[in-house]
C-alpha cells in the first residue's frame, strides 16, 4: 500500500513543522492510522504534531473553572501539556484547537493522544473533536466525536453527536487506571463514519468500534478537556498529540 503525500505547515504556532511528508512517516508507533485504508485514496492533508511542550494559551481556545481559591491552569511541561486544577471539587478547564475541520463526504479528519491522569475515578474527562464549545464535560457536546469518562467510575465511553442527539458506546475501557498512560484516537470519516481507537500505551494491539449513527456535521476542533471530581488538585497530562485532515 502506498501512502498520499501529505502538505504540512504551522498554524498559529500550533505544530511542528515537519515538510512535505507522508502520515505513515509521522503516525505513532504501532497506529492503526498508519494502515488506514482510507488514507491510500486521499491526497493532500494538513498535519500537525502538537507542540503541546510550548503551549501557548492565545493560540487557543481555553475556558478555566475556579470554584473555590486557588488557580486551575494548563501549563507547557516537558512531558507535554498538563492541566492543574486548583483543588477544588468541580476545578477544571478545556482547550480547542483555533482551526476546524468540517466534515464532508470524502473528507477525513483524524486526531490521535497519549493522556495520563494522577486520578481514575474522581475525575471527568474528555477529548477528540467538538465543535466550538465551553462546557464539553457539563454537558456532551451539540456535533462531536469524543472519547469521555464521568466522575465516580472508572469507565470509558466513545460518543458521537449531532444536533444534540448523540450514540454513546459504553464500557470501551472498564478498569481505567492513575499514572498510566493510554493512546486515544477518533477519525471522522466523513459522513460515512466515526472510528475510535484505544489501548494502553504500552500495548502493541489497539481496540476499535466503530459507528455510524449521529455522525457530526459541523466544524470540529481537537479538544482536550478536564475537571477535578475531588478537591484534590489532580492532573491531567497530554504527553503527545496529533491531528491531521485532507484538503
Amino acid at each position: 500500500m502506498s501512502f498520499p503525500t501529505f502538505k504540512l505547515g504551522r498554524y498559529a504556532g500550533l505544530g511542528e513543522y515537519i515538510g512535505k511528508t507522508t502520515w505513515g512517516d509521522h503516525a505513532p508507533q504501532n497506529s492503526p492510522f498508519r494502515m488506514l485504508p482510507v488514507l491510500a485514496s486521499q491526497h493532500e492533508m494538513f498535519l500537525w504534531n502538537l507542540n503541546l511542550s510550548g503551549y501557548v494559551a492565545a493560540q487557543w481556545t481555553e475556558t478555566l473553572v475556579d470554584v473555590g481559591a486557588g488557580t486551575t491552569a494548563f501549563a507547557p511541561a516537558a512531558g507535554g501539556l498538563v492541566l492543574t486544577g486548583a483543588g477544588n471539587e468541580d476545578d477544571g478547564g478545556q482547550t480547542q484547537m483555533l482551526r476546524a475541520f468540517t466534515p464532508a463526504a470524502g473528507k477525513t479528519a483524524i486526531f490521535y493522544a497519549r493522556i495520563q491522569f494522577s486520578e481514575a475515578t474522581q475525575y471527568d474527562w474528555r477529548i477528540g473533536w467538538s465543535n466550538t464549545d465551553t462546557a464539553v464535560i457539563a454537558s456532551a457536546p451539540t456535533h462531536g466525536a469524543t472519547f469521555h469518562k464521568e466522575d465516580g467510575d472508572t469507565i470509558v465511553n466513545g460518543a458521537s453527536n449531532d444536533g444534540g442527539s448523540e450514540s454513546d458506546t459504553a464500557n470501551l475501557i472498564t478498569d481505567f487506571a492513575a499514572a498510566t498512560d493510554y493512546d486515544f484516537g477518533v477519525v471522522v470519516n466523513g459522513v460515512t463514519n466515526v472510528t475510535f481507537h484505544y489501548k494502553l500505551a504500552s500495548a502493541v494491539s489497539w481496540s476499535m468500534v466503530a459507528k455510524t449513527t449521529d455522525l457530526p456535521t459541523d466544524p470540529l476542533r481537537a479538544t482536550f478537556a478536564g475537571l477535578n471530581g475531588e478537591a484534590t488538585a489532580d492532573t491531567f497530562q497530554v504527553s503527545r498529540a496529533l491531528v491531521a485532515w485532507n484538503l
